[in-house]
């Protein structure tokens, strides 16, 4: 099994490597499908890319586990004992951080203080309950 996750050593001995044993019969196992996150730099690649490459190169389609995964979201709502609809994901991309959330029946908030902005958000098909232009603002609404 390959898993991938976020890597910032990244080189393409590591890639070919996991492609060989993908080729070999492995499953393709993706920890989060983001194209990338809010680092003190700015937006930088996440895993998303990299789980896009080896599924190009192996031809098979990885098993997401984290976001936009609904899976993840169903097992906090679980350990929580919660309904979807008494829940809240608040988080800065529409189609990880929301998309699994919705696709789990839980309600959502962007915040557009981290990597989406309005010019962003008009083309999504993703659609948010709310957006903040930053977390800050969540104080107004508790």
């Amino acid at each position: 099994m390959v898993v991938v996750g976020f890597d910032r050593q990244l080189n393409y001995d590591k890639l070919d490597h996991a492609l060989s044993v993908l080729r070999q019969g492995a499953k393709l196992v993706g920890s989060y499908g983001g194209a990338v996150y809010m680092s003190d730099r700015g937006p930088a690649l996440s895993a998303g890319p990299i789980i896009k490459a080896l599924e190009y190169g192996s031809g098979k389609r990885a098993v997401m586990i984290g976001k936009p995964s609904p899976r993840m979201f169903r097992l906090a709502l679980r350990i929580a004992e919660e309904k979807p609809s008494w829940a809240v994901m608040v988080g800065d991309q529409m189609e990880t951080d929301l998309l699994g959330a919705q696709r789990a029946g839980v309600h959502t908030i962007l915040v557009l203080s981290g990597v989406e902005s309005r010019a962003s958000i008009r083309g999504s098909t993703t659609k948010s309950d709310m957006f903040l232009e930053n977390v800050d603002r969540l104080l107004d609404f508790l």
